[in-house]
């Protein structure tokens, strides 16, 4: 919804009450979520990360917001990455991790531990977004996303995966990235995480995508990239 050039996002809490859902509480939040992996519910507080304002203009900003289950604002980090917009979030119990992206991908460590007072932990800045991200554990994190193009930053090319340290949060680190694929691959896990496998006894990570070739012509080969990293286990 937008009131006042404003977005707003809704928000309805639904309890479960001997198997049938009852109304708990209702709320807007100030900007628009990405996908499910925006909002977490953790130890009786619903953190939610969003969007304001536009990338085309300059005017937007990202920020996380931590509620109570009534729906009362508890505590929010404003104001991240001016100029950008969120590409992927993910959770980690009291830690929270966003990307956003615009000339470059900066990978956000944000601690959560006091829900009134949310407080930024790290910043690692790279070339390329990460649309995706996957926990491997309490301190590591895949990213899949796509390579920064030869002809420089707010350019993308083929698709990338990155595997990022989080032993130290306050200093996040580039662990190990492989890139493959063409300017004109496409993966289906950028956008349903159901296509992406990580198998942790092996390190294993399996992602889907098509590419096309000048001798394709028209048509789109698809292919399975398989990458093993003994960090990702």
């Amino acid at each position: 919804m937008s009131t006042g050039g404003q977005t707003w996002t809704p928000v309805i809490r639904l309890a479960m009450n001997g198997g049938k859902p009852t109304f708990g509480a209702s709320f807007t939040v100030a900007g628009q979520v990405l996908n499910q992996f925006s909002l977490d519910e953790y130890e009786g507080h619903l953190r939610v990360a969003t969007t304001t304002g536009q990338t085309w203009d300059g005017t937007s900003s990202n920020n996380l917001y931590v509620y109570d289950l009534a729906g009362n604002l508890t505590g929010s980090l404003l104001g991240m990455a001016p100029g950008e917009r969120i590409y992927s979030v993910r959770y980690d119990g009291a830690r929270a991790y966003l990307v956003t992206y615009k000339q470059v991908d900066p990978l956000f460590a944000v601690d959560l531990t006091d829900p009134a007072h949310p407080a930024m932990l790290g910043e690692l800045k790279l070339p390329g977004v990460s649309d995706y991200l996957h926990p491997v554990n309490h301190t590591h994190l895949l990213g899949l996303g796509r390579a920064q193009a030869a002809s420089g930053p707010g350019r993308l090319s083929g698709l990338q995966m990155s595997l990022f340290d989080l032993t130290d949060a306050t200093r996040p680190a580039l662990a190990a990235q492989v890139n493959f694929g063409s300017t004109s691959s496409y993966s289906a896990a950028l956008s349903d995480h159901k296509a992406f496998m990580f198998e942790g006894t092996t390190g294993a990570i399996v992602v889907p995508f098509s590419d096309y070739t000048a001798a394709d012509g028209a048509r789109a080969r698809t292919h399975t990239h398989t990458h093993t990293h003994k960090h990702a286990r």
